[in-house]
């Protein structure tokens, strides 16, 4: 297997692990709050420092998804937002040891965009490998590149109403 298969295999298996491990994601009220909150602090942390950056920079420097880049940075940028969102709210409440500080719905709100825009990111990188591999052709390609990039510009939209509607990011006021 060359540098470049092992490559795209561990980012496809990390992002689905990322995926997985926040759609079991419970938070709650108890006294195991604290250790629940660093774990959740540790994967968006990991994700919006090393993985999604060395993901971003694979794509960038793969001629072969030259094509996906447009789609991938938007859904990057949509999710490193969210995170940060999140990472924010976890420190307050992290630094004060107080779980009534965390407004868990919309934590769960959050969360469960993210969870979207993740798995559409992994649809994105997938199609892209599986046309490079052969198993899917060209038209079918464009067709599935073409949802993506319609499922983007509505999921921006709901993004934007998210944020700025909703006000959940504390930096809109």
């Amino acid at each position: 297997m060359t540098d470049y298969e092992n490559s795209i295999r561990e980012i496809i298996h990390t992002l689905n692990c990322i995926i997985k491990y926040l759609k079991k994601l419970t938070i709650s009220y108890d006294d195991d709050f604290f250790n629940e909150l660093i774990n959740i602090y540790g994967l968006i942390n990991y994700s919006r420092n090393q993985f999604l950056p060395k993901t971003s920079t694979f794509i960038t420097d793969n001629h072969a998804f030259n094509d996906i880049f447009f789609n991938y940075t938007s859904v990057e940028s949509m999710i490193l937002d969210l995170f940060m969102i999140m990472e924010s709210d976890i420190i307050k409440t992290l630094d004060k040891n107080d779980i009534e500080l965390l407004d868990i719905e919309k934590t769960e709100t959050i969360l469960a965009f993210a969870i979207i825009l993740l798995e559409l990111l992994e649809k994105i990188i997938d199609t892209r490998i599986r046309l490079n591999d052969k198993s899917i052709d060209d038209e079918e390609y464009t067709l599935l590149n073409q949802e993506y990039t319609n499922e983007i510009f509505n999921m921006q939209n709901d993004f934007y109403k998210l944020v700025y509607d909703e006000k959940i990011d504390f930096r809109v006021k």
